[in-house]
Parts: structure tokens; sequence; C-alpha cells
């Protein structure tokens, strides 16, 4: 599923409207996202937002936030930061695969 479309179904399954959601998140500055921006969002007209827009969807919308990180294309800073060596790396990513391919 697309980084949007979860958005739009994560949405809808916690009864909010566009409006209602673009109030719930807030850019650096501290105000929110404009209505227009979400709904490009949703559409997939844009790439998916920075990672702290991307928690902050996680939370609104109760869900996990690696599920929205792997439907941005994307990995958590956390995993991105704790690894540094190739090995790991591969094996990391192997194990990930075996397990989506239920291997």
């Amino acid at each position: 599923m697309k980084f949007g479309e979860l958005i739009v179904a994560g949405r809808r399954q916690a009864n909010l409207s566009q409006k209602g959601l673009a109030d719930r998140i807030h850019k650096a500055d501290g105000a929110p996202i404009s209505g227009a921006y979400l709904h490009d969002i949703e559409q997939d007209r844009r790439n998916p937002p920075r990672d702290e827009l991307i928690e902050q969807f996680a939370v609104a919308l109760h869900l996990p936030r690696e599920v929205l990180y792997f439907a941005a294309g994307r990995i958590p800073p956390e995993l991105c930061d704790a690894v540094s060596d190739a090995d790991t790396i591969v094996n990391a990513f192997a194990a990930f695969s075996r397990i989506l391919h239920g291997e």
C-alpha cells in the first residue's frame, strides 16, 4: 500500500476529516499543515513527508510508525544510526526479506 493510501485509510478509520487530521500535524514552526498539503499527500502527489511528520501521523492515526516508514520507502532514523558495517546491513535486509516472503 502506498503512503497516501495508508494515510487515507487511517484517517477514515479514526473518523477524521482532512482538516481535522491536518490540524493535528504540525510543521517545525509549530503551525499545522494545510488541508491542501494533506490532500496532496493522500493522493500521492507529493513525496512522503519528513520523519517528524511521519511520527505525528503515526500517533494521530494510531498506526505503527514502522508501517508508515516502510510505505514511505524509508528506514526509521534510529535504525539508520545503529549500524555501520555492511555485513550487518546485508544480513538485516536478508532477514527482513525472508520474513516478508514467509520463509
